[in-house]
């Protein structure tokens, strides 16, 4: 049994290192497109976690939707260049 003033340990500190080391090296191959795909993960949190009826998931939405039009032009251009 823990002392109450013993930390008790993260369940989920494994997992959350790794993502964050993914995430990491994702930054550093491609920093365009993990910009992009940070901001749609972080909207996407905030949906998530907000009452719909809130200003804050509203503009959640719209920087969502402009997070996505702007990987799927990213996407696009670099198809273009290949072909």
């Amino acid at each position: 049994m823990a002392k109450a003033n013993e930390a008790t340990p993260d369940p989920l500190a494994a997992h959350k290192e790794r993502a964050a080391r993914q995430w990491a090296e994702y930054l550093r191959e491609d920093p365009e497109l993990a910009r992009l795909e940070l901001g749609i993960a972080r909207c996407a949190r905030i949906m998530v976690e907000t009452p719909m009826a809130s200003p804050i998931y509203a503009a959640a939405i719209a920087e969502d939707r402009k997070f996505r039009a702007d990987r799927r032009a990213l996407l696009l251009r670099r198809h273009d260049a290949r072909t």
